[in-house]
């Protein structure tokens, strides 16, 4: 679950610091009361414009973020439609397809809107008390998207561990319509669970669903398999390596082979540097704010809300890697891609095409008409020079 929820708080103690400010520069009477409320005042305003700097230059890492998110997540979906070299009929791209939407909707809701509302912040425009219910909506949806993210990315991680363990069972536990219902079913569950403080469930009890279940259970366990993935795919490639010293294979084969291996181990070391980087911060800070929330922050204060936003955009940085660390780093998938661009050309080039062909046909048509009249017409003048004759 991620701490956005934090940055609404801050945000409405920024709003009702603007409304006083609008108010403070209303003339008033009682100059003892103002210069004892101003001294507060200006120690909330310190701690504002110190949240607001860094309020804005997230919004700025967002801004360049959002864009590139949307784009390598639309193109895979589309490349998933299209599918013009049928790479995408194995069981595992269901999980790659949940995650792209999932990324997709975080940077076509979530993002625009914190980013949006800490541009606002920043310049002190008077529509920023209106972000408020927006902030609020961010903050119950943003809960969505992480969790989703987590348990695909675990159930991915699973599936990857059956492969490299027993590749035997996994035709019989792993099919298409289990990894589509699966997903289905991850989607489901999590509206539910986000919905479950529109139905009165305590804010607390939430924080230590995200915390407990979410953060220790399944990204903590996802990291562990990744590590056991890791060392039991090491262990296969030296006991490959010995059979095919054994074996009678050539060395080309023997090189491909070892190629392929040390491919996968890259892209487990990569995966594994994702989820450690964009959540053990998080969940870090989660734990802190959980079980020592009100003598961290009153000690710490305004930094804690700092270092939130910092946490909010390793995760929107996770997902604009997912579908480059999972999709587009292998080059099937952007042959896929470029074969789908492709198509499109040719459809049109194709059209062009038969139109010529067309119009190059009604051509020969009139010429070869041309042509039989004008050896009709030469015909009927021999006769008539034969008749005269």
């Amino acid at each position: 679950m991620n701490l956005t929820c934090a940055n609404y708080s801050l945000l409405n103690i920024g709003v009702d610091y603007f409304k006083e400010l609008q108010q403070s520069q209303k003339p008033s009477n009682s100059s003892v009361c103002t210069g004892a409320a101003g001294l507060n005042s200006q120690k909330e305003m310190m701690h504002v414009e110190e949240f607001s700097k860094a309020a804005f230059g997230s919004s700025i890492f967002i801004i360049i973020v959002s864009p590139m998110t949307i784009v390598a997540n639309s193109l895979l979906l589309v490349t998933f439609l299209v599918d013009p070299l049928k790479i995408f009929r194995n069981p595992t791209s269901y999980f790659l397809i949940g995650l792209a939407i999932v990324d997709l909707l975080t940077a076509l809701i979530q993002e625009p809107i914190y980013a949006t509302c800490f541009m606002l912040m920043y310049f002190q425009h008077p529509s920023w008390t209106k972000c408020e219910s927006w902030m609020k909506f961010a903050a119950y949806f943003s809960a969505f998207p992480i969790s989703i993210s987590v348990s695909i990315v675990f159930a991915f991680t699973l599936t990857q561990y059956i492969v490299v363990a027993s590749p035997l069972k996994y035709g019989r536990m792993i099919t298409k319509k289990k990894a589509f219902i699966g997903v289905v079913a991850l989607y489901l569950y999590h509206t539910l669970i986000c919905c479950l403080p529109l139905m009165g469930v305590p804010q607390k009890t939430m924080d230590a669903i995200g915390l407990f279940f979410y953060n220790y259970a399944v990204v903590l366990v996802t990291i562990v398999v990744y590590i056991i993935l890791h060392y039991t795919m090491k262990k296969k490639m030296t006991a490959g390596r010995s059979l095919q010293n054994e074996g009678s294979s050539t060395s080309r084969e023997e090189g491909r082979h070892v190629q392929m291996q040390r491919s996968f181990v890259r892209l487990n070391v990569v995966l594994l540097i994702i989820m450690i980087m964009s959540f053990l911060p998080s969940i870090i800070l989660m734990t802190i704010r959980f079980f020592l929330d009100d003598i961290f922050t009153a000690r710490y204060g305004i930094r804690v809300l700092v270092v939130n936003l910092m946490t909010d955009n390793l995760l929107y940085l996770k997902f604009l890697l997912d579908p480059i660390a999972y999709a587009w780093r292998m080059s099937k998938y952007r042959k896929s891609l470029k074969s789908t661009v492709y198509r499109n050309k040719d459809k049109g080039s194709s059209r062009s095409e038969n139109e010529t062909k067309i119009t190059d046909a009604r051509c020969q048509i009139g010429e070869l008409a041309s042509a039989e009249l004008n050896r009709s017409a030469i015909t009927l003048l021999s006769f008539k020079n034969v008749s005269t004759d």
